[in-house]
């Protein structure tokens, strides 16, 4: 790096020679300078090169950033390699073990339910309630018992824990004649079982007063009609415990039971419905011995024997009259299993209406299209259109309203009647009359009917106080459907007087209407007596 500024000394020399040969000074003596032998500096003159250090900078002081430091792991995870079944080590985490869990132990089995109770009579407000106990190897610790008034349809008042294994039980605070229903489990360690069927039985009815001395015997004609049954069973309750009144009821068909009132065997009626029975109404009237009070109930009783359910009607618009059973798919909705005629579900043979339904049919010129069927019995009536709604069934049946059947079936979604002629009473003294059905040409549909309250004259002449608790009486048609409600609980058509009894105790219990029929004071004796 050195040779560049050796060869510059050089020319330098050379040119300071050059300079001073040309002048004209004074001479002196010549000095040649001897060149150095090379350009090279020797070794003496030529400094020896040392490497110039490198001047290590000083680091500048860079702060360590703080904002963001570098973080230093604390924990790095391992991952222990789980062996596959081909060998090759897959990473997983190793898992927490967990603790492997008690076995629980087989729950103890519970008892089966026992049978249906029995339930017997002890008293006014007490009844027995017995059962045997359940089979199974299970032994029981105790029975949880629970009941209800069946008329009311209310919530069970459940006896449970009751630390007894006796296979009975008192109930007490109960109501007077009021049914009531029972049901039975029985309980082990482990646990209560399923309840039982249920059992019933009715309290007795409290004594009837004794009759006031000289008091006149009121005997009531029964028809065998629902509110008619109940409202004589209201009748016979309010005059026996708030007059003193000895009653007794004589039971016939609708038209028995006008001539029975005719002919003086009895000497009320609750309910003569006319125009039905006009004729016979007019027959006994005739005699002049028969005093008319006014309607029992508000409203209509109607009745057909071209029913069906509401369901099959909205199923099938085109089937809205009679005259649509002629009609092949109209016929077969009501045809027996093997096909045929529509099947109509009609009266019981010893009623009236059977007669009457029959000429309608051949009237209505249905001969070829329906059958009649006789359910033999009410209470077969009743049961097969009941069961009919509860399965969705087509039915083509009798009957009336308002009834306690027509009230359950207003909770099963209803039913409709097919358009009939509308009624005259040319036309209705025709089928009532003892003609064969097959010299009918024309019918018509049942008259509306209104109930008559009648007695006999007599009963205005030695008890007035009758006479005019009657003139006062009108059921309206909430108070007619409660009873008719009532009455339906016990689910089936005939009712033996007892139940009927109590359809009108428990009415008297809740209802005000009546007291405003009596005269002061009754009201609070008849309460007294059947017991609030």
């Amino acid at each position: 790096m050195f040779r560049p500024l050796i060869s510059a000394v050089s020319l330098l020399a050379l040119v300071l020679l050059t300079l001073a040969a040309c002048s004209e000074p004074t001479p002196v003596p010549v000095f040649v300078a001897r060149p150095t032998p090379t350009l090279t500096p020797t070794p003496t003159s030529t400094p020896t090169v040392t490497p110039t250090p490198t001047l290590t900078p000083t680091p500048t002081l860079t702060p360590t950033p703080t904002l963001t430091p570098t973080p230093t792991p604390t924990h790095t995870p391992t991952f222990t390699p789980t062996p596959t079944a081909t060998g090759t080590a897959t990473p997983t985490v190793t898992p927490t073990p967990t603790a492997t869990p008690t076995p629980t132990a087989t729950p103890f089995p519970t008892p089966v339910a026992p049978g249906a109770p029995t339930v017997q009579q002890n008293g006014t407000d007490e009844a027995l309630v017995t059962w045997n106990a359940p089979s199974g190897p299970q032994p029981v610790t105790d029975y949880d018992y629970r009941y209800r008034a069946r008329i009311l349809d209310g919530e069970w008042t459940e006896v449970t824990n009751t630390i007894v294994s006796a296979t009975q039980a008192e109930l007490d605070l109960l109501t007077s004649g009021t049914t009531y229903d029972v049901q039975v489990r029985a309980v082990n360690q482990g646990g209560p079982g399923e309840w039982s069927d249920s059992g019933s039985g009715q309290t007795l009815f409290p004594p009837t007063p004794t009759p006031v001395a000289g008091a006149q015997l009121l005997t009531f004609s029964d028809p065998g009609t629902e509110t008619a049954s109940l409202q004589i069973a209201i009748a016979r309750t309010i005059l026996e415990y708030g007059y003193g009144y000895r009653t007794l009821t004589v039971a016939g068909t609708e038209t028995q039971a006008i001539r029975n009132l005719g002919n003086g065997l009895t000497n009320i009626h609750m309910e003569v419905r006319l125009p039905a029975f006009q004729s016979v109404w007019d027959e006994a009237l005739g005699g002049g011995n028969l005093l008319p009070l006014g309607d029992s109930f508000a409203g209509v009783v109607s009745q057909s024997a071209f029913l069906i359910p509401q369901y099959t009607a909205n199923a099938n618009p085109g089937l809205f009259r009679v005259q649509g059973l002629q009609e092949s798919q109209h016929q077969q909705l009501f045809a027996g299993p093997d096909g045929g005629k529509a099947r109509l579900i009609t009266c019981v043979t010893e009623w009236e209406c059977a007669r009457i339904n029959e000429k309608q049919v051949h009237g209505y010129g249905l001969d070829e299209y329906v059958e009649l069927v006789d359910p033999r019995t009410p209470e077969a009536l009743y049961n097969q259109i009941v069961s009919a709604f509860e399965n969705r069934e087509n039915i083509l049946f009798y009957y009336w309203w308002p009834s306690a059947l027509a009230t359950t079936l207003e909770e099963l979604g209803g039913f409709e009647q097919l358009r009939e002629p509308s009624f005259s009473q040319g036309c209705w003294d025709r089928l009532t009359s003892t003609v064969a059905a097959s010299e009918i040409t024309q019918a018509c549909e049942y008259p509306d009917s209104t109930s008559l309250i009648a007695v006999r004259k007599d009963v205005e002449e030695f008890s007035p106080d009758v006479v005019e608790l009657f003139k006062q009486w009108t059921l309206n048609s909430a108070e007619l459907n409660e009873l008719l409600t009532y009455k339906g609980r016990f689910r089936f058509f005939v009712l033996q007087e007892s139940e009927y009894r109590e359809a009108a105790f428990t009415w008297l219990r809740n209802s005000d209407e009546w007291k405003d029929w009596v005269a002061t004071g009754v009201a609070d004796r008849v309460l007294d007596g059947i017991g609030r």
